[in-house]
């Protein structure tokens, strides 16, 4: 039997919410019929809901317990049935008046995490409606926004900001002009018949020192006196080279974007791991966790804040078990014996740290 059509400002009233555990990668699946009931696990109810405006909009909601999810759902479905009324966008609205009303549709009804909204406002704000760029189209009626306009505009976002803006920013102008769009205040969008933008990536000038540096050798004997010579002990010459090489490292990957330690190199720029000359295959979630712990190599990261960085929405009890669950799959594809991990190092009661330097086993 065909699936009835919802009317305009109707709900769906077919849906529960249903139980769902955290999986080794990270991430969630549907609880099997009988399968045991664990800390991690969250219920999710989903439902959808026709507008008033005839745009059909699926709405999830998350929770640990049944009753939560079900009542959020409820009130999210009866928020979202009405909509901006037809007649706030006109063609004779300047693009500020139109992107005003695009921020309180998406405050008011979209699906987006609390950091996406923000860097959709931040695009909108700057590089929309701020001054910051001078092809900037706020105060162009709607019926005047063309291709020939648009274009300059978002070269100057490239210019100014380089190409990850550019791409946020024509997604706040698209998603803008598609709400026009749909209140008949423009027959077409214009963002459509952009196509691709040519645009030569923001290089930023750097005064780089072009001196020969140590060799590995020096820089072992170097280190090797500073651990060994009486007088260097006394000063903790050892623990300075430390906090020097750490802050390095740094400066070296926000250049380079490589780090290698040992047999282990992990490349950020081609999101390559290999070990040795084998190539490691991690998740999604296991990178995302690597490359927080490489950008802070030497550095201790207490566990709240490595869950902060990887999972930024989760509950703190769930990041935590995600995080213990992710450095053990990491360890098992990055060490011949993960029980004596050669990379990460776990400080008992705060965090985990990236060593700098390749660990040295006892005779």
């Amino acid at each position: 039997m065909a699936r009835s059509k919802l009317a305009e400002g109707k709900a769906s009233t077919a849906w529960e919410a249903r139980r769902q555990v955290l999986t080794d990668e990270g991430k969630y699946r549907a609880a099997k019929p009988g399968e045991r009931v664990r800390a991690t696990d969250r219920w999710r109810a989903q439902g959808s809901v026709r507008d008033d405006h005839g745009r059909l909009v699926v709405v999830s909601r998350y929770g640990k317990k049944k009753t939560e999810v079900e009542g959020a759902l409820t009130a999210a479905l009866a928020e979202r049935r009405s909509a901006l009324p037809e007649s706030t966008i006109m063609p004779t609205m300047t693009l500020r008046q139109a992107a005003e009303a695009w921020r309180l549709d998406v405050t008011r009804h979209a699906d987006l995490s609390e950091s996406t909204r923000r860097l959709y406002f931040h695009a909108l704000d700057r590089h929309v409606l701020g001054l910051s760029d001078p092809a900037n189209l706020a105060d162009v009626e709607l019926r005047n926004v063309k291709v020939s306009n648009l274009e300059p505009a978002l070269r100057a976002v490239a210019k100014s900001s380089g190409l990850g803006m550019l791409k946020t920013t024509r997604t706040v102008y698209r998603a803008v002009l598609s709400l026009a769009v749909r209140h008949d205040a423009i027959p077409h969008n214009p963002v459509s018949d952009l196509g691709t933008l040519k645009v030569k990536p923001l290089v930023r000038e750097t005064d780089r020192d072009t001196r020969r540096a140590f060799t590995r050798a020096e820089r072992d004997r170097v280190i090797g006196l500073a651990d060994t010579d009486p007088r260097a002990v006394a000063r903790d010459l050892g623990d300075l080279l430390d906090r020097i090489r750490t802050a390095l490292l740094r400066v070296a990957l926000q250049d380079e974007r490589v780090f290698a330690l040992g047999d282990l190199v992990v490349d950020l720029g081609r999101q390559m791991v290999q070990i040795g000359e084998d190539p490691i295959q991690l998740t999604a979630t296991e990178y995302d966790l690597l490359r927080v712990l490489v950008l802070n190599a030497g550095r201790l990261l207490t566990q709240s804040r490595l869950a902060q960085e990887v999972w930024r929405e989760r509950s703190d009890e769930d990041a935590l078990q995600m995080l213990r669950t992710t450095i053990n799959t990491l360890r098992q594809k990055l060490d011949t014996n993960p029980a004596r991990p050669r990379f990460i190092v776990l400080e008992p009661g705060v965090g985990y740290r990236l060593r700098i330097a390749p660990s040295i086993s006892p005779a």
